[in-house]
């Protein structure tokens, strides 16, 4: 593929399977271009590449459209943006710093996966489905604030985020699974509130035997928030 280059009215566009390549200023010109969906096949090398930012137009961004951009650190996504495509961002190594906008309500499978310098993500009251492994390997993931009208977590979600000691997560769909990092021997005090600012009631308290621990919990009447701390 060269170019389709000022194509006034063109606004999505899906690339084939069997492109292997995108050529120089493919969509310059393409001003009223909201979305395109690149395939797997092409391969991606972008090491080079330290930031992104992208226009408030842009509604849609496919699968692993930033995926193995090892030297990104810094990603800002705009207002606008209803979903993060699969893989988005797999293997930013470097990435640390990424917003995610307000209008996202669905984060894809794996689109944070090995992104080792991220330290905390906060998302807003409007994402409903975190996908499966979407920040796996989150090895700098320390802190995580979920908003409050999240209906589904997919398996393995937060898979070997070897350094997260907060999930900070709404309890509206019955139950919920916490993963958290533990010291093999201690206690951890499961808390419960209505809010984040408190106050914290302690629900009951648990040994572990691991150093990431998974446990599942039922949602106390009126309260929305839980954290794990360590007991007392």
């Amino acid at each position: 593929m060269t170019r389709i280059a000022r194509s006034a009215l063109l606004t999505g566009i899906s690339l084939p399977d069997s492109l292997d390549e995108v050529g120089e200023h493919a969509f310059e010109g393409c001003r009223a271009l909201l979305s395109v969906a690149i395939p797997g096949s092409i391969e991606s090398d972008c090491g080079a590449l330290t930031s992104i930012w992208l226009p408030d137009s842009l509604v849609s961004l496919g699968d692993e459209v930033f995926a193995r951009c090892s030297g990104l650190r810094s990603a800002r996504l705009p207002e606008g943006l209803e979903r993060l495509g699969d893989s988005l961002f797999s293997g930013c190594t470097s990435l640390a710093e990424v917003n995610i906008p307000e209008s996202v309500t669905s984060i894809g499978a794996g689109a944070f996966a090995g992104c080792g310098a991220l330290t905390g993500v906060e998302l807003s009251d409007n994402v409903t489905r975190i996908g499966s492994y979407a920040f796996a390997h989150c090895t700098g993931l320390r802190e995580l604030n979920l908003g409050r009208n999240l209906a589904e977590i997919d398996r393995a979600a937060f898979y070997g985020c070897t350094e997260l000691t907060r999930l900070w997560t709404p309890v509206n769909v019955g139950q919920h699974a916490v993963y958290f990092r533990s010291v093999p021997g201690k206690r951890y005090a499961v808390q419960w509130a209505e809010t984040l600012a408190g106050p914290w009631h302690v629900d009951h308290v648990l040994s572990t035997s691991t150093t990431q621990t998974r446990a599942v919990f039922d949602q106390p009447a009126g309260l929305l928030f839980y954290r794990v701390v360590l007991a007392q």
